[in-house]
């Protein structure tokens, strides 16, 4: 008898949870299954018949196999976006630990120089001068232990110093971008003042603190820093003056006139000064 055309039913899938341990596992042989995860769907199986049958997993092998399939998705998806925050949060990290060193490698310069002044032994030692020169590192000391402080949050300086503005009222001049621009005003006009007050000697030279410099970097880094706010500032004065074409309004023109003021003063500077992470740090804020 020919029977090519005879139309097969289906075999119905088997409710593993009216078989008993044996028929499980005897019935799980049966599939491709690895060992482990043969033991595995046994074990999952006796311990979801201690549990209600409508909280049950679905009781058949291919509903079983479509959940694991989903969780393992579900997982595969979780650990992936844990890494990829993990990635994010590794570089911002590196980012910010690099804005901060930057910031207080200035204030360790000036703190090595101001120490070396000190000690410098004056043709006409005054006691003026060790009085201003010690309130100065006093004052950089208590600067650097803030700032210390400040970096253990995981914001960078700028931001630090627009979360005090906006909580706390505290205005950080030049959203902190420079050492000096964390020092209280008070602070700074108490040392201007005692250096001020030093009897001026012939042929020296006044010491004059809380100046805008940054540590000496190798010429190549310095000048690529330098090169790279050139160029951001090249493209925001471009931009400017397309819409001052459009739009013409006296507050852009006064924009225009400041960033070419400041490319200006970008191919003047020298190599120990300090390169500000925008032009409008080139126009310092007054913070005495």
């Amino acid at each position: 008898m020919d029977t090519r055309h005879i139309r097969r039913t289906p075999p119905k899938p088997v409710d593993l949870y009216k078989l008993s341990r044996n028929r499980l596992y005897n019935h799980l042989m049966r599939e491709p299954l690895p060992q482990a995860l043969t033991e595995d769907i046994i074990e999952t199986f006796r311990q979801e018949q201690k549990r209600k049958p409508e909280t049950r997993i679905p009781s058949t092998l291919e509903e079983y196999h479509e959940i694991m399939i989903n969780r393992r998705l579900a997982l595969m998806d979780k650990i992936l976006a844990d890494k990829n925050a993990q990635r994010i949060d590794k570089i911002k990290r590196k980012h910010h630990t690099k804005l901060w060193r930057e910031l207080m490698s200035s204030l360790k310069y000036e703190m090595t120089n101001a120490r070396v002044g000190m000690k410098y032994k004056s043709v006409h030692p005054t006691p003026e001068r060790d009085i201003a020169f010690a309130k100065y590192l006093e004052v950089m000391e208590k600067t650097m232990t803030r700032l210390e402080g400040l970096q253990a949050h995981d914001l960078t300086p700028s931001q630090t110093a627009q979360l005090l503005a906006r909580e706390h009222g505290i205005d950080i001049p030049n959203n902190g971008s420079h050492w000096t621009d964390w020092v209280q005003p008070s602070k700074r006009r108490e040392v201007n003042a005692l250096f001020e007050a030093i009897p001026t000697m012939p042929r020296t030279k006044r010491k004059l603190p809380f100046q805008r410099t940054q540590r000496p970097t190798a010429p190549t880094r310095g000048m690529a820093k330098l090169e790279r706010l050139k160029q951001r500032t090249q493209k925001e004065l471009e931009l400017v003056q397309r819409e001052f074409a459009v739009a013409p309004t006296d507050k852009r023109r006064e924009t225009i006139g400041k960033i070419k003021h400041a490319l200006r003063w970008m191919d003047d500077m020298k190599p120990n000064e300090f390169v500000p992470p925008t032009w409008h740090g080139l126009y310092p804020e007054n913070t005495d």
